[in-house]
């Protein structure tokens, strides 16, 4: 596993595999959740499924994210929810957030159409949110306004989660349709 900054009691956001466009979206939502924190340092780990993946008991709140068009980052974020399923603290307060690469055109699309309603072991602070990173075809960088969007959303997110101290009644969350459900079917550690 790979860690970068320092292990504190402070929010953690953990992404699967070594990615530009999932790098570049972690660090927004880490420096939107620091805005929060009072500038405390929070890490970034990138798990590496070979070395397992040690879940630092004292984070107060998790931001899981992953590669949304990428198969393999599906399989591995979902490890690591099986794998912070299973350890305390229960239940371990989490978001998740997905990165996909696309045209300027697909930006509009900005939320995950499903998403796990329940996970034994894990509480859902928010429904996950989708960042859509397209790179300047002249600079080769991420378009600046989604990374602003995704600090915006980190900083929010830890915001709320902060500010409340129970799980927030179910009818507070959009309901999934059924047949959005099926696809989770995998998280949570199901596949392991």
């Amino acid at each position: 596993m790979r860690n970068i900054g320092q292990m504190d009691a402070s929010p953690v956001v953990v992404i699967p595999s070594r990615s530009p466009p999932l790098e570049s979206v972690a660090l927004a939502v880490l420096g939107g959740v620091r805005s929060q924190d009072g500038g405390m340092p929070g890490p970034l780990i990138i798990a590496d499924p070979t070395q397992g993946f040690a879940a630092p008991p004292d984070a107060p709140i998790l931001f899981v994210g992953w590669r949304g068009d990428l198969e393999e980052s599906r399989r591995r974020a979902s490890e690591i929810l099986g794998a912070l399923a299973r350890r305390p603290p229960i239940p371990r307060a989490v978001a998740l957030f997905e990165t996909h690469l696309g045209e300027p055109a697909a930006a509009s699309v900005t939320s995950v159409s499903s998403f796990p309603e329940e996970c034994s072991g894990l509480r859902f602070v928010v429904s996950p949110e989708r960042f859509v990173i397209h790179h300047d075809s002249q600079t080769g960088r991420p378009d600046p306004s989604e990374l602003a969007r995704a600090r915006e959303w980190g900083a929010r997110t830890y915001s709320l989660w902060r500010s409340t101290t129970s799980s927030p009644p179910a009818g507070a969350r959009k309901a999934a349709p059924v047949e959005a459900r099926a696809k989770w079917m995998g998280w949570c550690g199901a596949m392991e």
